[in-house]
């Protein structure tokens, strides 16, 4: 079997030159490599390639005026990084081409193998057409989606944005015609969706098995509560920076991330002794302050709409450092979790304040053995290699 993933992995000089021109990875990002890697250890899967594109704002809000394309070699394969001109208007159908002509010519390529498979990382158009042409190229081809979030419950604020998303959701929906399986965040995108059973599976996240955590960690010489993600107030951040306003100076939250609300966040959080907000780094780096972190903390509220289609992987990187969790009950996360993660009593400040400051209470070997518990979960049922497995198993039938 020769596999492809479509998203936004690119080779490391891509990477680079992104990085230094303030463009940070993401998340997404991690998770791709990580799909890549549990496919790599699978002894069918004979080559595994990815095209990748990284999504930018139009240049001059990005410094990124153009990029070049790039590729790199791989274990079993090669990671094709795609070219484009991020212009102003025109650079989403400009990076729609380069996708298209990069994935036509891996489809040329393999057009005689008898089996391939595709795997999408998102719900994004320019992916689904360039899968698309593979199908049309290779009609036996398998055509996976990985659906992390759904489009109209992400960041809507603005007419011209909300005009856009839903133009572009009528495309996506368009395009689903060409998928055979899908790879669900949570169960209740299988409704929103109409999708029947048998045509997808729960993909709650994934870790490479090398990255989690199995033995105590060094913590900081002092304690603090992390929160590392979207700065968005939806998110429950208000709430939460708002408990830390009724707790000591000794019980600390440091908050790392971006989003449409990091200046009014980091705002309340410069008005507050115990609260601090260090800006956004890059994904390595918020593991290891993770590991050096007393508790990790997801304010997400259970209560709003999207939470039914929150994607759990921060509950992923969360259980993988080895350092307790600390959230809502939320409906997307399913229960085999909740003997490894610590849950708020309500969604309030007060209540914020009352249980973290009972984890706050308790002592560093305490909270050392609750976070290894969860990280030795992650590494038995959900590491790279067991997920993947699954993954291709379902998507070849």
């Amino acid at each position: 079997m020769n596999v492809l993933m479509l998203g936004t992995v690119v080779p490391e000089e891509t990477k680079e030159y992104c990085f230094s021109m303030g463009q940070r990875t993401s998340t997404a990002d991690a998770v791709q490599n990580y799909m890549i890697h549990g496919l790599e250890k699978i002894d069918e899967v004979e080559t595994i390639d990815s095209i990748g594109s990284v999504r930018l704002k139009a240049w001059p809000r990005s410094r990124i005026l153009s990029l070049k394309d790039s590729e790199e070699r791989r274990t079993k394969g090669k990671t094709i990084g795609v070219g484009y001109k991020n212009i102003p208007f025109f650079g989403f159908r400009l990076r729609e081409k380069a996708l298209i002509k990069a994935a036509k010519k891996w489809a040329a390529e393999h057009r005689e193998d008898s089996d391939a498979m595709v795997i999408i990382y998102s719900m994004h158009s320019p992916f689904m057409k360039a899968a698309k042409e593979i199908k049309r190229m290779i009609p036996s081809a398998k055509i996976a989606l990985t659906v992390a979030d759904l489009p109209l419950f992400m960041d809507m604020r603005g007419i011209v944005r909300k005009v856009l998303k839903r133009l572009d959701w009528k495309r996506i929906t368009g395009l689903m015609r060409y998928i055979d399986k899908y790879l669900l965040y949570t169960k209740y995108m299988a409704e929103y969706l109409g999708l029947q059973d048998g045509q997808w599976i729960l993909f709650e996240g994934i870790m490479d098995e090398s990255r989690i955590v199995t033995e105590k960690q060094r913590k900081a010489d002092e304690r603090y509560a992390l929160y590392a993600g979207n700065l968005d107030a939806r998110y429950g951040i208000d709430q939460l920076i708002d408990a830390f306003s009724r707790l000591s100076n000794q019980e600390k939250l440091v908050i790392y991330g971006a989003g449409f609300d990091k200046e009014r966040i980091e705002n309340m959080a410069g008005a507050l002794p115990n609260v601090e907000y260090r800006g956004q780094i890059s994904p390595d780096e918020v593991f290891r302050k993770m590991k050096e972190a007393t508790i990790l903390i997801n304010p997400r509220p259970a209560s709003i709409a999207l939470a039914k289609y929150s994607c759990p992987s921060k509950t992923f990187e969360y259980l993988a450092s080895g350092t307790p969790i600390i959230m809502n009950r939320l409906p997307g996360l399913p229960d085999e979790y909740l003997n490894y993660v610590s849950l708020f009593s309500g969604e309030t400040a007060d209540d914020y304040a009352r249980d973290i400051r009972k984890l706050f209470s308790l002592s560093e070997n305490e909270l050392s053995e609750i976070g290894l518990r969860g990280a030795e979960f992650l590494k038995n049922q959900k590491s790279s290699a067991i997920i993947m497995k699954k993954v291709y198993d379902f998507v070849k039938e």
